[in-house]
């Protein structure tokens, strides 16, 4: 596993851990809108889930067990990046709408300061990945090919 993969996955722990303890002792506003009570403990322990994930991968650094991650970084920022940048105030006429997807209200009731961590976050977990599986030599996806022909016997 690369230094800057496991040293991402420390901070990650790090940052998963606070927010999940925040998250399932029903701190208000630590997402970017509000949410229903009940289900912030649970959201809690999907992030000490998460650390636990990341935990495994520092304590055995090998590339087989950050590749999953690493993936997991890129299918959730496809998924989240957009509709979160919604919520930013003026970056959509249609804001209104997302925050009632995720138990908003108006714009309002978006805590800006979490949703600019949250998406700064998700940016550096995305290129950490990108930069990894397609850029870093020692683990990306696809091998340069070797100069010449190849030698036969």
């Amino acid at each position: 596993m690369p230094g800057f993969v496991r040293a991402a996955f420390v901070a990650f722990i790090l940052l998963l851990l606070g927010t999940g303890s925040a998250v399932a002792l029903q701190t208000e506003r630590v997402f970017p809108w509000n949410r229903l009570q009940p289900t912030s403990t649970i959201f809690g322990f999907v992030f000490f889930g998460a650390a636990a994930l990341f935990a495994h991968a520092v304590a055995h650094p090998r590339w087989a067990y950050a590749g999953a991650p690493l993936w997991s970084f890129l299918a959730y920022g496809a998924t989240l990046f957009v509709p979160y940048f919604r919520l930013l105030p003026g970056a959509d006429a249609g804001s209104a709408e997302v925050l009632d997807d995720y138990g908003g209200g108006g714009a309002d009731a978006v805590n800006l300061t979490s949703l600019t961590v949250f998406l700064v976050v998700l940016s550096v977990s995305c290129a950490i990945a990108l930069y990894a599986l397609f850029v870093y030599p020692p683990t990306r996806l696809v091998y340069p090919r070797r100069n010449g022909p190849r030698a036969t016997t």
